[in-house]
């Protein structure tokens, strides 16, 4: 009997110590009295957005196709910008434009966005059916506001039409900011105004910080890697800290970062890594095709600390490193390079094509590569045309050519530094050339009309006297001068 009760005793202590062990490691206490057990989730605030939705799992990449279509209007953060976070929240946007001028809307990217391969079975798809994204902005309705990409990237963009409104990721804008966005992949496909981020602006734009990577462009005329078209020449625009890195196909008014230009604008520490090729050859005109703009043509335009990285083969006429044709009075380059191989027919330039108007100025400047040709060729500039007698006169400063210069030596008008002058009133200035490159044994080898010429020579063996005059980065100027090599731009060297 007492070893049957010493037994019932022993089990109902073993009995108590695992009812006791069992609850402490399902439940926990805070030292507050809480309760923090893992099997509880709290619910999110309903002011907070459920991360969670449309995220695939860990180390998964999601079909852009998942993401559902948006019915309703977009978000809004706490400070009243509209919310940027899926392609689909673009495709919304592009169908749903509703502007206040009187209250321009903020648009915030929130993530990267990446657009949906176009496949067959997606057909019953707007984006498919329309050949890509419909773009946000159209003449009837352009897109005034700001659009603010937080450095987040779009990829494959892909746009196809035959709008001559606008083509872009932005068809047709009026006032616009643009800032800190990246787009990456992107194809662009139309007749023309198109770009990549804007086909058309009709009224003052600032971009600051965009950058468009490893992306093609096809159009026929008015065509560039961020812009197609500047219109308007009583506004003024900037473009700040951007770049396009890319193909783009074209036959007129093409340029890296403008295909053309008709506003005041000032455009800084931007550039281009660039092949350019024809469109179309049957198509016309074929005329007007730069690295940077293919045409300029205003009032009070300023370039600074520009660069472009290049390959021109090209059957067009009027083709340069820079700038097509740059023309209208009080315009300038500053501080701007370029490097590559350029070639084309007439008028071709290592940095303008044709340079005309009146008191406008390329100032601590190069080019370097090899440029081609037919007539009008140079190292610098292939046509250099003045306003005539009685007018604020053209300049060149301070610039030289590192260039091999080739063309139809039977014509007189192919330069190391300029292949052609016309209407005087030119002033070039402590400006050179390699001696050792160009087939040319002068700078500018036909004169016309009595174009002022000062201070130009060949560089056959560079010492430490050849630069003296270009202002160093000692005494404040944009210049490394180093013994025994050809000067480079400070901003260049620091990139």
């Amino acid at each position: 009997m007492r070893i049957v009760m010493l037994c019932m005793i022993i089990f109902a202590l073993v009995l108590g110590a695992c009812s006791s062990s069992g609850t402490s490691s399902s439940s926990a206490t805070s030292p507050s009295g809480e309760n923090n057990s893992e099997d509880e989730i709290p619910p999110a605030p309903n002011n907070q957005r459920n991360e969670n939705v449309n995220q695939p799992a860990e180390g998964i990449a999601m079909d852009p196709w998942d993401i559902p279509a948006r019915e309703e209007a977009l978000d809004i953060d706490t400070q009243g910008q509209f919310i940027i976070e899926t392609w689909r929240d673009l495709e919304y946007l592009s169908e749903n434009l509703a502007n206040n001028e009187e209250n321009p809307p903020t648009y915030v990217v929130t993530d990267d966005i990446t657009f949906p391969t176009i496949e067959n079975d997606q057909l019953n798809e707007p984006y498919v059916r329309n050949g890509g994204f419909t773009p946000i902005g159209n003449a009837e309705a352009p897109f005034t506001g700001s659009f603010f990409g937080n450095n987040h990237v779009i990829n494959n963009l892909k746009i196809t039409g035959s709008d001559d409104d606008g083509l872009g990721l932005f068809g047709v804008v009026d006032i616009i900011t643009i800032e800190n966005l990246r787009l990456h992949n992107s194809d662009i496909e139309g007749a023309g105004p198109l770009g990549t981020l804007i086909g058309r602006s009709n009224e003052q734009i600032r971009i600051s910080n965009v950058s468009v990577t490893e992306s093609k462009i096809r159009g026929h005329s008015r065509i560039g890697g961020l812009i197609g078209y500047m219109n308007r020449s009583n506004v003024s625009s900037h473009i700040i800290s951007s770049t396009f890195s890319g193909e783009i196909s074209g036959n007129a008014l093409v340029g890296g970062l403008v295909g053309l230009s008709e506003v005041n604008s000032r455009i800084r520490e931007s550039g281009v890594t660039i092949n350019i090729r024809e469109r179309d050859q049957q198509a016309a005109p074929f005329e007007s095709i730069g690295g940077l703009i293919g045409k300029l043509d205003g009032n009070n335009n300023t370039i600074i600390n520009a660069y472009a990285k290049i390959e021109m083969n090209l059957p067009q006429n009027i083709v340069g490193g820079l700038i097509g044709i740059f023309e209208g009075t009080n315009n300038s380059i500053q501080s701007s390079y370029v490097s590559g191989s350029i070639t084309g027919r007439n008028n071709v330039g290592g940095l303008i094509g044709i340079f005309r108007g009146s008191n406008n100025s390329i100032e601590d400047s190069y080019a370097s590569g090899t440029i081609n040709g037919g007539s009008a060729v140079g190292g610098l500039v292939g046509l250099f045309v003045g306003a005539g007698p009685n007018t604020p006169q053209n300049s060149i400063l301070r610039s030289y050519t590192n260039v091999e210069v080739s063309g139809d030596l039977n014509i007189l008008s192919i330069g190391a530094l300029i292949g052609q002058i016309n209407d005087g009133n030119t002033n070039i200035r402590n400006v050179y050339w390699n001696g050792q490159r160009a087939a040319q044994s002068i700078g500018i080898n036909d004169i016309r009309n009595n174009g002022q010429i000062v201070e130009t020579s060949a560089i056959d063996n560079i010492s430490t006297d050849e630069f003296s005059d270009f202002t160093s980065t000692t005494n404040n100027g944009p210049w490394i001068l180093t013994p025994g090599e050809w000067p480079q731009l400070s901003w260049q060297v620091e990139q």
